[in-house]
């Protein structure tokens, strides 16, 4: 009998385990489907910063967002999708995409490049006007159940003695000018990828570049460096977003254009990656 009772007593002891584990777990399924999933929080949006009122001709207007909301994955359009509606002074409008953005602190430590995450990651928005005049715009933000619009701002465009976006001559097609008419003649080498330096080799390339009197290159978006989707389908490396977004930044600084490749051509072969 004291065994027989022995065994009851044991297997009660792991009934209730099992029934707490049980509990736990239903518990936690309440909490993330009935109350995220069945009844989800209503998303918000605000525009925490426009970088100017007034932005020269072919410059750059940078919105920062501040959204909330219960998202899975923000690189899935199908899930969380976010754009500026911009009116033209000729009166067309303009949709821009937003797009998800992670700020870094940069170092080089022992010869090697070091990026620390700083702050959360939020959505951005950049545009280039390229007429004058008075612009005016909103952003959508647009989730599974709900659209949310912002306030509406204005800003103003002038002149600037800024180029504009290149494009191949009317007068010879072998050529390209820029918009204002000016025409382009290109020299230059690849710098496809970095080393361990990552952007600090780009610091001394361009600088190099430019008082050789070089102004374009090529940058590959490769697995090992500036792919940003490449661990994982439909998330994307913010780190390497960031890296390639400030040697964009440098590059125009220094007066050098860039021929971006999408995809190296050793992402398609057989055999291995090269």
């Amino acid at each position: 009998m004291g065994n027989i009772y022995s065994k009851y007593s044991g297997v009660k002891k792991l009934l209730l385990i099992i029934l707490v584990i049980l509990g736990l777990a239903i518990t936690f399924y309440y909490l993330e489907n009935l109350i995220f999933g069945g009844t989800p929080m209503k998303p918000s949006l605000s525009i925490i910063r426009m970088s100017s009122q007034k932005v020269p001709l072919y410059g750059l207007l940078e919105l920062d967002l501040n959204i909330t909301g219960n998202f899975k994955n923000p690189f899935n359009p199908d899930e969380v999708e976010v754009s500026a509606l911009i009116e033209t002074p000729k009166g067309e409008t303009i949709e821009v995409p937003a797009f998800y953005y992670q700020e870094f602190k940069c170092e080089l430590i022992e010869g090697r490049e070091t990026l620390t995450p700083m702050g959360e990651p939020y959505w951005k928005i950049r545009f280039t006007p390229m007429e004058v005049g008075t612009y005016k715009l909103h952003v959508v933000l647009r989730t599974t159940d709900h659209t949310i619009t912002s306030e509406k701002l204005t800003f103003g465009v002038y002149e600037s003695d800024r180029g504009g976006f290149i494009r191949v001559s009317e007068v010879d097609k072998r050529y390209f000018k820029v918009e204002n008419g000016e025409s382009l003649f290109f020299i230059g080498h690849n710098v496809c990828w970095f080393g361990k330096r990552g952007t600090f080799d780009y610091n001394e390339w361009f600088s190099a570049m430019n008082k050789s009197g070089e102004n374009i290159t090529r940058i590959w978006m490769a697995p090992w460096a500036f792919g940003i989707e490449w661990k994982k389908l439909g998330y994307y490396d913010l780190a390497e977003a960031w890296r390639l977004d400030y040697v964009i930044k440098k590059a125009e600084e220094e007066g050098i254009y860039i021929i971006l490749c999408l995809m190296n051509h050793g992402q398609l072969q057989s055999g291995g990656l090269t």
